[in-house]
């Protein structure tokens, strides 16, 4: 979700805002503390143009740093209307 959800605002927004519950259900207080982080660097990240695509969002992952986007998820996003 977060790879796909990333290129655009809102969407990448909201999978963050469902991270830190996943993370406090795993009792994972680091997943908890990265995700508010990242919360707040969504939209500078967005304003900047700067986003690590291909990342899986999580914190145990750099927030700066792009992955490789695994090919059937590139599949997904070069398909999705523009």
């Amino acid at each position: 979700a977060h790879v796909v959800g990333q290129i655009d605002f809102l969407p990448h927004l909201r999978v963050h805002g469902h991270m830190p519950g996943v993370g406090w259900r795993r009792r994972d207080r680091g997943e908890v503390v990265g995700q508010l982080m990242r919360l707040a660097l969504v939209p500078v990240g967005h304003q900047a143009g700067r986003l690590p695509l291909g990342s899986t969002g999580g914190a145990n992952v750099s927030a700066f740093e792009p992955m490789a986007i695994p090919p059937e998820i590139a599949r997904l996003m070069a398909d999705r209307d523009p």
